[in-house]
Order: structure tokens, then C-alpha cells, then sequence
């Protein structure tokens, strides 16, 4: 088995080229969500998902931007101030919908997602599915550190069974659940037996 994982491994953590891209990528996406933020002093981004937390797959690199805004913003106008940021800062886009909608598109050639949400003291008050992300990153971000490769090699295994992903025509394992399952069991090999 470390044979064939080993041999895996090589093909699930991205290269230093790819690497480099992402990360020039996330620093100018970065760059322009702070200067359009300055319109709107009392909203804040993070860096949330897979690529903040370094368990993002060659093929699937995406930077997901989440936009929070202070509870005392209406749904309309979260929704209308998010997908106009969205569209500011990405080279091109497309609207996309989960609990609202948010826009999807690309930075310097990498995909990229940009997110509103409620910035929430508690994951008591959630007010839509998005709002839950932030608190997901900070209970996982710390205790996935060391595991990152086992949670790649969970994604592309669950990839090649066609259980990778959680959107209604897979109906399979979120990315957020691969992670969760690797701090549980504490490695991908403990996952397997």
C-alpha cells in the first residue's frame, strides 16, 4: 500500500510552478479586494476552502473569497454589494447560486470564487449555508496542519470512484468532509482501514 501511495502522491500535490501561479493569483485577487473594500470600510475578506488550507488538488485549484458583512446588513443588500465586488475583482465571471447567489470566475488565469457572507459571533445565528465556512476554516485550519497529502490522497481516491464532491449530481463527499475524516482518523490510511 505505501508503494502505491507514494506513487499517488506524486500526481496529487501540486507542483512548484502551480504553486507559484496560485499564490500570484491570490495576492492580486488580494490586492483588488482590499482596494474595492475601501468603499466599504466595515466589510472584510478571507481566504477560506481547500486553497487556504493547502488541501487543494492539481486540478481543482480554486480560491474561494469570502466577503463578510456585519449582521446588520439586509439579505438584498448582501447580495447586491457581494456580486458587485465579485464582478469588480475577477478578470471575467459567471453567477452562480447556492443559499444566495455569489460569482464565480478567474484571476490570472485561476478560478476563483468570491462569496458574501455574514461575519456571525456565533455559528448559533447562521443565517444561510455560506455562513457556516468561516467557522468550518477556524475549527479545521490548525488541526489539518501535517495532513494535508493524506486529505489529497482521500479526494483523488473518492475521484476515481466518482464520490468526490458535494453538488447534486455527484452527491458525493464534500471537500470539507475529507477533511474532517483525516483529522478524525488521523491519516488516510487509517481512513482506509
Amino acid at each position: 500500500m505505501k508503494e502505491v501511495l507514494e506513487e499517488v502522491l506524486k500526481e496529487v500535490i501540486p507542483s512548484e510552478e502551480l504553486r507559484r501561479k496560485a499564490e500570484k493569483a491570490a495576492e492580486e485577487l488580494e490586492r483588488r479586494l482590499k482596494e474595492k473594500l475601501k468603499d466599504y470600510p466595515d466589510l472584510e475578506f478571507r481566504f477560506l476552502g481547500s486553497f487556504a488550507r493547502d488541501t487543494w488538488l492539481p486540478e481543482s485549484l480554486e480560491i474561494d473569497a469570502f466577503i463578510l458583512f456585519p449582521e446588520n446588513y439586509t439579505e438584498e443588500e448582501l447580495e447586491r454589494i457581494g456580486l458587485e465586488i465579485g464582478k469588480s475583482v475577477l478578470d471575467e465571471f459567471e453567477l452562480r447560486y447556492a443559499a444566495h447567489p455569489y460569482v464565480h470566475g478567474k484571476v490570472l488565469g485561476v478560478e476563483a470564487d468570491v462569496v458574501p457572507c455574514y461575519k456571525l459571533r456565533s455559528a448559533e445565528k447562521i443565517k444561510s449555508a455560506v455562513d457556516r465556512t468561516p467557522f468550518h476554516h477556524e475549527w479545521l485550519k490548525d488541526r489539518i496542519k501535517g495532513k494535508e497529502n493524506d486529505v489529497r490522497l482521500l479526494k483523488r481516491f473518492l475521484k476515481a470512484s466518482n464520490l468526490y464532491g458535494a453538488e447534486y449530481k455527484v452527491r458525493g463527499f464534500s471537500g470539507y468532509l475529507c477533511e474532517l475524516l483525516i483529522v478524525f482518523y488521523g491519516s488516510f490510511e487509517n481512513l482506509v482501514r
